[in-house]
């Protein structure tokens, strides 16, 4: 379902609470077709809708690449924060 899918949308957000499992399956899926960005939280943490929103935002407003990992550019983000 998520390659059918991924020929309908401009890239895809894969959110979880843990760093980045379904990440891998979500990739393969989607054969480098568009982007795929992650956005994941660990230990226990729910991210919050506005969390969510942002990263959205984030992928509206950026040119996202194709391939490499989304898990690293999220780290990168989530450490420029701090």
């Amino acid at each position: 379902r998520i390659a059918e899918l991924s020929k309908h949308c401009k890239s895809m957000l894969v959110v979880e609470m843990n760093g980045g499992q379904m990440l891998r399956d979500v990739q393969m899926a989607v054969s480098e077709r568009i982007p795929v960005e992650f956005y994941g939280r660990m230990g226990g943490v729910i991210p919050f809708p506005d969390e969510i929103y942002g990263e959205i935002r984030r992928m509206l407003k950026e040119s996202l690449p194709i391939g490499g990992d989304p898990s690293d550019r999220w780290l990168k983000r989530m450490t420029a924060q701090n």
